[in-house]
């Protein structure tokens, strides 16, 4: 049984979380500020990991709760050579 909250979200919902966060990514990727050093132009990309940094939770009333999961996104990021179209 996992010792909190965090891990019982980490040991049951990685997968879903993981999906949620890679169709966001889709969705908003020209709304993202994504900075790289060596690419200049993001031709491609790809949600490599996530990882669950932290749970909010809020009681609720009649014995429910409320809570907000706060992951960290690693985005692989990729620019074609325009020069002979190969990865860099």
């Amino acid at each position: 049984m996992p010792s909190s909250f965090t891990q019982f979200l980490k040991k049951r919902f990685q997968n879903q979380l993981f999906d949620v966060v890679s169709d966001y990514v889709d969705e908003n990727i020209n709304h993202l500020d994504l900075h790289s050093f060596s690419v200049n132009n993001i031709d491609e990309y790809e949600l490599e990991e996530i990882e669950i940094k932290q749970v909010y939770v809020d009681d609720r009333p009649e014995m429910s709760i409320a809570f907000d999961v706060l992951v960290e996104a690693s985005i692989v990021v990729q620019e074609y050579d325009k020069h002979n179209d190969s990865k860099i």
